[in-house]
């Protein structure tokens, strides 16, 4: 097994992009992610599988954030 210089935890979008970054500079990088895939908060899933859908559905998983501002009644305006 060979030393690490970095272990990144985690694949989502700051993990990899970081993992680059550091590589790029000349650091050994090691990313580990539970999943068995890339992504974290931006990946796509297959769910809901039943006998009536055998393929189950896609559906994208993740972070997700409105904002609402209570003093902007029209909600056209930006």
């Amino acid at each position: 097994m060979s030393k690490q210089d970095v272990i990144i935890i985690g694949s989502g979008h700051n993990g990899l992009v970081t993992g680059c970054y550091l590589a790029k500079e000349g650091y050994s990088v090691t990313v580990i992610e539970r999943q068995d895939q890339l992504g974290g908060a931006v990946s796509t899933e297959t769910m809901f599988k039943s006998d009536k859908y055998p393929q189950g559905f896609r559906m994208d998983v993740g972070f997700f954030c409105s904002y609402y501002d209570s003093s902007d009644r029209d909600f056209g305006r930006a």
